[in-house]
Formats: C-alpha cells, sequence, structure tokens
C-alpha cells in the first residue's frame, strides 16, 4: 500500500483547500493542468470519497438538485494531510515523482516560506548526491548500449532541476 497520496489525490485535496469545489468542476481542471482527458467521474467521485472517510474533506449534497451534487470542502486534518503531502513530495529526489514534485509545488502556500526552504533545500542535497554518483558513473565503463544515454538524460534533467531549486532559494532568501 501507498504511504503516500498520488499526484491524483494531491491535486484534488489541493484544490479544494483553494476553495471549496464540485466533482465536475475538479475534473475540468484535471483536464486544464494535466491534459488528463481519461480521467473519469467514477474514478474522480472514488477519490473524493476515500478523502471524505479519512476526514480530510466534507462532501455537503446542493440543496434543492434531482441529481445529488457535493460540494466538498477541506477538513483541518486534510489541511494538515495536504501540508505534510507537499513537504514530502517538495523533499523527495525522485525523477519518477516530478508530476507530484509539480503538484505539491502549486500548492506550497499550505506551507510556511521556512518549510519550503527545508524541503526543497533537503531535495537539492539528495539531487547533488545522485548528479556525483552518475558523474562517476558516466566518466567510467562504457555501459550497455544506450545506457550512457538513458543516465546522460537522468543526469541532465537532476542539474536542470537543481538549478531551478537553486533559483527559487535565491529568490525567497
Amino acid at each position: 500500500m501507498r504511504k503516500h497520496l498520488g499526484w491524483k489525490n494531491l491535486f484534488l485535496l489541493g484544490l479544494v483547500a483553494e476553495k471549496d469545489r464540485y466533482g465536475y468542476e475538479l475534473k475540468k481542471l484535471l483536464i486544464d493542468y494535466y491534459n488528463f482527458y481519461g480521467i473519469t467521474m467514477t474514478t474522480i467521485y472514488r477519490s473524493l470519497k476515500m478523502a471524505e472517510r479519512n476526514g480530510w474533506l466534507q462532501g455537503q449534497p446542493r440543496p434543492g438538485e434531482k441529481n445529488e451534487q457535493y460540494l466538498y470542502s477541506i477538513t483541518p486534518a486534510g489541511r494538515e494531510k495536504l501540508a505534510q503531502e507537499v513537504a514530502y513530495y517538495l523533499a523527495t529526489d525522485e525523477l519518477c515523482l516530478l508530476r507530484e514534485f509539480n503538484t505539491a509545488l502549486r500548492f506550497r502556500c499550505v506551507l510556511s516560506e521556512d518549510e519550503v526552504r527545508r524541503a526543497l533545500t533537503l531535495r537539492r542535497q539528495k539531487l547533488t548526491e545522485k548528479i556525483e554518483r552518475a558523474k562517476l558513473f558516466l566518466d567510467g565503463a562504457d555501459p550497455s548500449p544506450g545506457g550512457h544515454e538513458s543516465a546522460k538524460h537522468a543526469h541532465d534533467h537532476r542539474v536542470a532541476e537543481r538549478d531551478w531549486i537553486d533559483r527559487y532559494l535565491s529568490g525567497i532568501n
């Protein structure tokens, strides 16, 4: 079982933290921000109901509607969970979590400036360690065909991200 929310649940929780929202509005925002056209309302409502069961969101039916539409609002526990998740994804260093990192970046407003700085400093440290290890690999023996190009691509991505973090951190000091 996954310990942390994935990007979709992180995104949904963050959008409801910005303002109370309906499910269809959330679907539209997923499409607008991520060009994620394949997501269904069933998937969104399943995520919203999971967040409700965990006490992170509260859904209220719209009064007087034939088809029950629920307006979702975030609870204090949901704000706390969102802050924990944002801090985690800002600090993690895995390339495969880039979508979650970008989503966490959008909702960094739930953290103080010091918490954002600490998380990004930790991420920068981990990226630097991986960059140094990759340099040893890239300067070493020729790996299997295609391996060098793949390692070079990952190395370049990490360097670009570390440079972005440096620019971000220098802007908030």
